[in-house]
């Protein structure tokens, strides 16, 4: 069975290394231990712009989820279960469930109940503008390699290894994920 999963640069180098492990759409039973990667069947970028974030980021950012395509099979099928049967396992409301799929795209998307290894990847793509091409990975590597990780109590950030973070802004990302009573 072949699906496909979107991520963003900051992703890919993990992905490439430990696999897929989990995915934008929230999993109310999720934990490292248990992970759940969001898949679909729907290989076309627009629809996934509303829940992978992408509407606001810019095109082909660092974090433009939606940069790259993984064209994945599915090592085994009776792991994969439909999106709208996770959420009426975990009692989602109809409500709820509009609220996370407003397009009515969830009939395309999946979760694999647990890692998918990196093997099973069998073709990345990344969008150019108007399509998907095959990537380049050497490419792909050298722009992740000029940014860093900044690791705040409860967060974490990817940045330009050039940029300086303004002492005032790392400080108040600190003071909203740290509150003190």
């Amino acid at each position: 069975m072949s699906l496909y999963h979107f991520t963003c640069l900051c992703h890919l180098p993990s992905i490439l290394t430990d696999g897929l492990t989990r995915g934008q759409m929230p999993d109310f039973q999720s934990s490292p231990e248990s992970p759940t990667p969001n898949l679909t069947s729907n290989p076309n970028r627009e629809p996934h712009k509303v829940w992978s974030g992408s509407i606001h980021d810019d095109e082909n950012s660092f974090s433009d989820k939606l940069r790259f395509r993984l064209t994945v099979d599915v090592p085994d099928a009776a792991k994969v279960k439909p999106q709208r049967e996770l959420w009426r396992e975990q009692g989602i409301s109809r409500k709820g469930r509009r609220a996370y799929d407003p397009l009515g795209q969830s009939k395309f998307w999946f979760v694999h109940m647990g890692t998918i290894p990196p093997s099973c990847i069998n073709k990345i793509e990344e969008w150019d503008g108007t399509k998907y091409v095959p990537a380049d990975l050497a490419k792909c590597k050298a722009e992740h390699d000029l940014y860093e990780e900044v690791q705040l109590p409860g967060f974490r950030l990817m940045k330009r290894k050039s940029e300086v973070l303004p002492a005032d802004i790392v400080d108040r990302v600190r003071a909203q994920f740290c509150r003190t009573r």
